[in-house]
């Protein structure tokens, strides 16, 4: 809220939001992995809370980084197997912050930046079929 006062004293409030938050709120890619129908997320191991994965209803999967400490986080490595794909396994990967495509991956996709205190990195995963380069069209 952005309230200001004027010469009488009568306070007026105006909704406001941040850049940050605005990106946070109205991330449609993000939104998107929210609304899914399938079952929330969940920590990939029980006793480490910084790696969460969904399976998405179009055969994707999201994966985040969670830094739950002061210190950044170094760099976090997802293997493929732990979402139940094949050795072999080739998959494009988003970054839904950036709103960026980082490339295919074999097997594993390392997120190669620390994530900063107390954040959060968001990637979709899409697998490739064995004999093409594209997202599979589910």
């Amino acid at each position: 809220m952005n309230c200001t006062a004027d010469a009488d004293g009568a306070i007026s409030c105006k909704g406001w939001l941040s850049d940050i938050q605005k990106e946070i709120l109205l991330n449609s890619e993000v939104i998107a992995i929210n609304q899914d129908i399938t079952p929330q997320g969940a920590p990939l191991n029980s006793s480490d809370i910084t790696q969460w994965a969904r399976h998405l209803s179009d055969g994707s999967a999201a994966f985040a980084i969670y830094n739950p400490s002061a210190l950044p986080l170094q760099p976090q490595e997802l293997w493929f197997s732990a979402l139940g794909w094949a050795k072999g396994t080739k998959a494009t990967v988003r970054d839904l912050w950036l709103h960026e495509d980082l490339g295919t991956f074999t097997d594993s996709f390392t997120c190669k930046e620390a994530v900063a205190s107390h954040a959060t990195r968001l990637f979709r995963l899409w697998p490739l079929p064995k004999s093409d380069a594209t997202p599979a069209n589910y």
